[in-house]
């Protein structure tokens, strides 16, 4: 993601990967599992909203169809993770 970033100077799409990674991290501080839970959602919307970012880089052709296939996938295999992680946290 860092190289869209950095390459086109669109800041949106690493802001999101950023965040998604940030609200993980801080709801594994919390020592809560409802704050866990909690701050994992905002980490899969922060997920989703670098999905919409890339999309739009593909339809401004910020970036290819082959890349944008690359990190869609990449996204998607990271949400089923995070999903599966926000099952385990609430049993």
């Amino acid at each position: 993601m860092g190289q869209i970033c950095h390459k086109y100077n669109w800041e949106p799409v690493g802001q999101g990967y950023r965040f998604y990674r940030t609200n993980l991290s801080e709801g594994l501080g919390r020592h809560h599992y409802k704050e866990i839970q909690h701050f994992s959602y905002y980490s899969r919307g922060s997920l989703y909203e670098t999905q919409t970012w890339l999309t739009k880089a593909n339809n401004r052709k910020l970036i290819d169809n082959e890349m944008l296939k690359k990190l869609l996938a990449e996204i998607k295999d990271i949400d089923v993770k995070l999903n599966n992680y926000i099952k385990a946290v609430k049993k």
